[in-house]
């Protein structure tokens, strides 16, 4: 169907033509015909040759990244265009463009884009500006979703109590560091950490001021260990640290450091609750060749030996005198 007068001043103003004489805009306007939608239509669908440009000049339309999709990633509405990278580079679409209403476009032939180019570089220009501000939102619609997913992975990542990582990150990124100590040459070092008599604060407090003390000693792993150590919570009251490229006696300054920081400083609750609790430590030196699973099993071992001794306290795997309070 041809275009309508109505059509013609419609075409003038819409994005592509802004600033076209009037005389070309006619002789463009000659070869171009109209196309009415219904809304649900498909007008481009992705993979299917397309040798069109639209020009809306009532409606709307939106693009969709599949025929499942429920949410248009853009919309196009009166006075815009689409079709026109499939215009430029003979391609196939890539996205489906559906009527999202009821509309109205006008239809030009990728010959007949060429040749009102042509005749017009103006329109050239305005093509610029419209696949500018495509890739622009593009962009940021990209940005966006890879937020979204950085968001999504922290969140799987993230015990949600202590703000720590938990053991499924622990066990993936452990494993990765001590690969690479191992090919360094370097040492490295693991703590396992446990709330001593921690049953007794959700018995006699309750599960809430249980949670605020786990939160309040993954704060205090935050601010007490290096920038570079790994820390997440193995499970339960159970807190697992890997310090990399740190010997056995470093790390056990370490430790001790931590202990006496949670020794001395109880867990403010709220006004009318603090929390006094005391930890007790495993470390184990890292030997290469040792699985993360054994490493564990070592200092795991260390802090059953330090309960054993008393809590409160921190035990070096395969040593036999126990550092204690003082």
């Amino acid at each position: 169907m041809p275009l309508a007068a109505p059509d013609l001043a419609a075409l003038a103003g819409s994005r592509l033509f802004t600033g076209v004489p009037a005389d070309a805009l006619r002789g463009i306007a000659a070869g171009a015909t109209s196309r009415d939608v219904a809304p649900g239509a498909r007008v481009i669908a992705p993979g299917e040759r397309h040798p069109w440009l639209y020009i809306v000049l009532r409606g709307e339309l939106g693009v969709f990244a599949d025929e499942g999709a429920k949410l248009a990633l853009s919309k196009i509405g009166a006075g815009d265009c689409a079709g026109e990278q499939s215009v430029l580079d003979h391609g196939t679409p890539s996205a489906l463009v559906v009527a999202t209403a009821a509309s109205h476009l006008a239809v030009l032939s990728a010959e007949q884009m060429w040749e009102a180019m042509c005749r017009a570089p103006v329109i050239a220009l305005n093509l610029l500006h419209v696949l500018s501000e495509r890739i622009r939102q593009d962009n940021i619609t990209l940005r966006a979703s890879f937020d979204r997913q950085t968001l999504f992975e922290a969140a799987a990542s993230t015990d949600s109590v202590t703000g720590l990582h938990n053991r499924h990150w622990m066990e993936e990124t452990f494993e990765r560091e001590l690969l690479r100590c191992g090919r360094a040459g370097k040492p490295a070092s693991l703590f396992m950490i446990d709330i001593d008599h921690f049953k007794d604060v959700n018995d006699k407090l309750g599960h809430r001021v249980g949670d605020a003390v786990l939160a309040r000693l993954g704060d205090l792993m935050r601010r007490a260990l290096r920038p570079r150590d790994l820390s997440a919570r193995f499970g339960g009251e159970e807190f697992c640290v890997l310090l990399p490229e740190v010997g056995a006696r470093k790390a056990l300054q370490a430790a001790e450091r931590l202990r006496a920081r949670v020794d001395a400083q109880p867990a403010q609750i709220n006004r009318e609750v603090m929390v006094s609790y005391t930890v007790s430590i495993g470390v184990a030196e890292w030997q290469p060749g040792t699985e993360l699973a054994e490493l564990i099993e070592s200092a795991d071992a260390a802090l059953y030996e330090a309960k054993r001794a008393g809590r409160n306290r921190v035990q070096l795997a395969g040593a036999r005198k126990v550092r204690t309070a003082a």
